[in-house]
């Protein structure tokens, strides 16, 4: 999951493997598999590394239990 703003200001978290696709138009419009759109004050790089950053932790975590279960 991932915090994003919507354009009222208001913090959200989404699903990132639920994006579809980001866009810029000229806001940032998160479409997502379902077909919903989120418009947010993140500019789609700021996505993009929060989205990396994500992914990231995720497999520093699998590391560290697989590396504890041992």
């Amino acid at each position: 999951m991932i915090k994003v703003t919507d354009m009222q200001g208001n913090e959200k978290f989404i699903n990132c493997d639920l994006i579809e696709k980001i866009e810029l138009i000229p806001e940032t419009l998160v479409t997502l598999i379902n077909g919903h759109n989120t418009i947010v004050s993140e500019t789609p790089e700021e996505l993009i590394e929060s989205i990396q950053l994500f992914k990231k932790r995720c497999s520093s975590a699998q590391t560290i239990v697989s590396v504890d279960n041992k």
